[in-house]
């Protein structure tokens, strides 16, 4: 059997061609196209090919917030900035006002209660003074009672006395002023805690109480200088008149206390500060609605005050030692009121 040459057909459309006649179509159409006019060439770079990423979900999601904020979010930012910023600033301010109005007001409070400097606060006379005797000192002029501030106490203040003796009963006590009192000494006896004591010289000075000691023991006494306290006296129940007259009379008290003393220590000491007390004594004295204990206080003071310018006067000895016992009789009756 013959062997029939190999051949290739090629279907097309449904029609078979032989590969011989489909080769020569082409190189046809290529002359075709060659001879065409002249056409730009590309030249095409296809990509290599590459699998398709698979990217998950989450990837996206991270990519997304790595964006950069956008101008309405940037504009909130900066707003909420500035809020913040404010709210500081306001807080600051608020803290500082708070800070000054609450020293104001700590101020203005504190001269309110003590009544310095204060606009709201009533005018107050002037504070009472205190001597180095401890005696309430009342300021303010000469003139009526009624113009006086009423204090609440008369405060305490201490003496130096002169003691010849102690005894338990007021009327041992005053058989022994008799005795003292007939040798020419001033003697009285004073409430002294649950006894009495017998004193026979008074001051404001321990060392000018301890020269009138000096003086008792020349002449044969036995005696010691002792402190005493006169204790603070409440004065809620007295009158308004009472209390003035009192504040009043201590600073003339202290005053003819500390002369007296001086002059029984030193027959030389000098008597200048009398002056102006017996006016003031005799205007206090005057007022008619006084406690007997007071108008008897005050008659003391005024005949101490007496002997004493009666002894500036003439130099008499025994008007300086009246003195002393004036005095000595004032403390007693001081010691008493109640």
């Amino acid at each position: 059997m013959d062997k029939q040459p190999n051949k290739i057909s090629i279907k097309i459309n449904g029609q078979e061609k032989k590969y011989e006649e489909q080769q020569n179509e082409i190189k046809k159409q290529n002359q075709t196209v060659s001879q065409s006019p002249s056409q730009e060439e590309f030249s095409w770079v296809l990509p290599e090919d590459e699998s398709p990423k698979i990217v998950s979900i989450e990837d996206l999601r991270h990519v997304k917030s790595k964006k950069k904020p956008s101008i309405a979010k940037k504009s909130t930012l900066i707003k909420r900035n500035s809020a913040s910023t404010h709210v500081v600033k306001k807080v600051v301010l608020i803290m500082s006002v708070a800070v000054v109005v609450g020293t104001g007001l700590g101020m203005f409070s504190l001269k309110l209660m003590t009544g310095e400097d204060s606009m709201f606060a009533p005018k107050k006379a002037e504070p009472a003074a205190v001597t180095n005797a401890g005696l309430l000192e009342e300021p303010g002029e000469k003139g009526g009672l009624a113009e006086e501030k009423k204090p609440a106490s008369l405060p305490e203040f201490s003496l130096y006395a002169v003691q010849a003796g102690v005894f338990s009963t007021k009327k041992a006590g005053e058989d022994a002023i008799r005795n003292m009192r007939a040798k020419g000494y001033a003697a009285a006896v004073v409430p002294n805690e649950k006894s009495y004591a017998l004193f026979i010289g008074i001051g404001l000075d321990e060392k000018v109480a301890k020269e009138i000691g000096e003086h008792y023991k020349n002449q044969g006494e036995s005696t010691y200088v002792k402190p005493y306290d006169l204790a603070s006296i409440q004065m809620d129940a007295w009158s308004k008149d009472e209390q003035t007259v009192m504040a009043k009379a201590h600073k003339s008290f202290s005053t003819l206390l500390s002369l007296s003393s001086e002059a029984a220590a030193n027959p030389s000491a000098s008597l200048s500060g009398l002056k102006g007390i017996k006016e003031e004594l005799v205007q206090l004295k005057s007022n008619e609605k006084l406690d007997q204990n007071i108008g008897k206080f005050l008659s003391y003071l005024l005949m101490a005050e007496a002997s004493l310018s009666k002894y500036e006067k003439d130099q008499e000895e025994e008007a300086r030692w009246q003195a002393q016992q004036f005095l000595l009789e004032a403390v007693s009756v001081y010691a008493e009121l109640k």
